[in-house]
């Protein structure tokens, strides 16, 4: 007897549950299509190009500015960078620029290859979460204090992240 108690029990269980679900898929049916307007994967970011390098160690590259009425998180930014020489000491930051405003994200930078006979390489690939405003302008450098001196125009700098749409 309590086998057919139990069983019924689960019986009926099942059943509630099913109209239960048959009473939320007709709810479901009536529900509103949200869109997610800041999700990453909407208005993708990616801007590379190759910074001007001169005789002081440095080499240095500004993205464009963030267009109005937009946000910029910037999710990813990476460099390389030559020499003719190994450097006494490596540096890599992130900038950004509004007005005469600068702040500084260093980044570590890694040797990657290279000898006497040929260039020195270094890279650097960080993740970041970095927010720019409307105006604001990103800027990277690659500092190679002490070596003889960057390969000319051999500083390849990339950003990547996602625009978001302001109110």
């Amino acid at each position: 007897m309590d086998f057919i108690k139990q069983f019924t029990t689960i019986t009926n269980a099942i059943a509630l549950s099913a109209a239960l679900g048959l009473t939320l898929a007709v709810h479901q049916a009536d529900a509103q299509v949200v869109r997610i307007a800041d999700e990453p994967g909407r208005n993708p970011y990616q801007q590379s190009g190759s910074g001007t390098c001169d005789n002081s160690q440095s080499c240095y590259f500004e993205f464009p500015p963030v267009p109005a009425g937009k946000r910029l998180v910037i999710q990813s930014v990476s460099l390389v960078t030559h020499a003719f020489s190994y450097p006494s000491g490596m540096k890599a930051a992130m900038l950004f620029k509004k007005s005469d405003n600068k702040v500084v994200y260093f980044l570590p930078l890694e040797y990657v290859g290279g000898s006497s006979t040929s260039a020195y390489s270094f890279v650097a690939n960080q993740t970041v979460q970095r927010y720019f405003e409307a105006g604001e302008q990103p800027a990277m450098r690659a500092n190679l204090e002490g070596a003889k001196s960057p390969l000319p125009g051999s500083a390849h700098f990339t950003i990547t992240g996602y625009l978001v749409n302001l109110p």
